[in-house]
């Protein structure tokens, strides 16, 4: 359970060069977003949703445009099914550090998250709905996204 729950953390955050597919999502904050999301992109991903293969590295990109200057950043991961939300612990929360952007970030500056993972030969099949949060340093919310995945 463990490797499924690292798996869809580090997911949420990734980006690569191969069979990269933009990716519907929705904007799941319900108060006022201090961003705005502009893509998610997954890689590999042929269709919608995108089909993750056990044993296979996942690549996620969340492209985003902070409305202020964010000093430190955390993300926060849940994994949604059966219309119930599973808190996903990243190995590393801190979103300034290892994701590939450098704290802190400027207002209106496009910024990318990125990050690799592969999916777990223990993560169980099925479809799920991915949600991801950055806040800032006061907790407030900068964004805010959803998507569906499905693992065969």
């Amino acid at each position: 359970m463990r490797a499924f729950v690292v798996f869809f953390c580090t997911l949420m955050l990734s980006i690569s060069e191969v069979n990269l597919r933009e990716v519907p999502f929705q904007n799941c904050a319900s108060q006022k977003e201090h961003g705005e999301v502009t893509s998610v992109d997954v890689t590999p991903c042929d269709e919608d949703p995108c089909i993750f293969k056990h044993g296979t590295n996942e690549t996620v990109a969340v492209s985003f445009i902070p409305h202020e200057v964010v000093t430190r950043a955390k993300i926060l991961a849940y994994a949604i099914k059966w219309g119930m939300r599973f808190p996903l612990p990243l190995p590393n929360p801190n979103a300034c550090q290892g994701y590939g952007m450098t704290c802190p970030l400027k207002s209106s500056v496009p910024v990318k998250l990125t990050f690799t993972q592969e999916v777990s030969e223990s993560a169980p099949s099925g479809s799920y709905k991915l949600e991801a949060i950055l806040t800032d340093q006061n907790g407030d919310t900068i964004i805010c996204g959803i998507f569906q995945i499905k693992i065969t």
